[in-house]
């Protein structure tokens, strides 16, 4: 009935409060049990697959501060001693209980994975301490460090990227996880994890690294990284044009090919459709449309102006 059904919050992650986790072979070849925390011991004799329900039966019930081997067909239910005091109410050796794992909500088709620890922010709150948050006891991990994050507001419509710099005197030194989880909240982000920090923090916008890595050669090579990619046109993001120069000499005869430059909010350059740049010259009161090349220019002094939805952009040019 509905009172022997347990709401398993965590795979492979420590319980928090009296929330109940399950551990599996793929938290490592062995799991110590924290002494705050007990275990139940179930084994099945299939693997478990998401959204599948397999049968298993209670095998062994385990005090906290013990180390144990775990095989391909166990799982371990990890919660506190008042939880697992409940649970022996329920359950005793031998029960016959069922796993079943799901995704709730439903993600839907996964396109690819990453990983990262510990979760910074559930719910638009981050925890008191990180200390035994998912295995986590290192003070230097915790610490400031180069730091990676991702995060997105509660309805999902904004993803936040996050690298900050460290291990820099002069300038920066990075963060602890309590500086990036406020941080993250800061933004808005109702939920954020932790990525690998670090030297490997890096951030590349159109193939250049925009922050500062902290190893002495730059960045770092990495197995994985995210990766973010526009499907709109770009062309719709350009504030501003301009030519790379104010003014330019070229020789009598000689054919010149200038373009201008496009940039988004951000400052960095976008490529247009250039059909839809209209060109146009102008030698003293004597303005005309034109296309680029320039050919046939006499000698004086010219202005090529090019306009792009509304912006413009002009450059000198000197024919001698």
């Amino acid at each position: 009935n509905s009172n022997d059904t347990i709401e398993v919050t965590g795979l492979n992650v420590f319980p928090a409060g009296n929330e109940v986790s399950l551990f599996n072979y793929f938290i490592g070849d062995y799991l110590t049990i924290p002494d705050s925390l007990n275990a139940v011991k179930i084994i099945s004799t299939k693997p478990v697959g998401v959204d599948e329900r397999v049968a298993f039966e209670v095998y062994q019930f385990i005090e906290s501060e013990s180390l144990f081997h775990i095989d391909d067909n166990e799982f371990y239910i990890v919660a506190n001693e008042k939880k697992i005091e409940e649970l022996k109410t329920k359950f005793q050796t031998k029960t016959k209980v069922e796993i079943y794992l799901s995704n709730q909500p439903d993600p839907g088709k996964f396109i690819a994975l990453i990983g990262g620890l510990p979760g910074l922010v559930k719910d638009g709150i981050r925890p008191q301490s990180f200390v035994g948050i998912e295995g986590l006891s290192s003070e230097k991990f915790i610490g400031v460090n180069p730091r990676t994050a991702v995060g997105y507001t509660g309805d999902g419509s904004k993803l936040f990227i996050v690298t900050v710099d460290g291990r820099q005197k002069g300038h920066s030194v990075g963060m602890s996880l309590y500086d990036l989880a406020d941080y993250m909240i800061s933004l808005g982000c109702e939920y954020a994890v932790n990525l690998d920090g670090g030297g490997s923090t890096t951030m590349v916008v159109r193939d250049s690294v925009v922050n500062s890595p902290s190893d002495s050669v730059g960045a770092r090579p990495v197995h994985n990284f995210l990766y973010v990619e526009n499907k709109n046109s770009i062309s719709n993001n350009v504030v501003k044009i301009d030519f790379a120069a104010t003014q330019i000499e070229i020789p009598l005869g000689k054919e010149v090919t200038l373009y201008p430059r496009f940039f988004d909010q951000s400052g960095y350059q976008v490529p247009v459709n250039i059909n839809e740049v209209e060109f146009k010259i102008r030698k003293g009161n004597k303005e005309e449309n034109t296309v680029i090349p320039l050919k046939n220019l006499d000698t004086g002094e010219y202005q090529l102006t090019a306009q792009f939805r509304g912006l413009t952009a002009s450059i000198k040019i000197l024919v001698q």
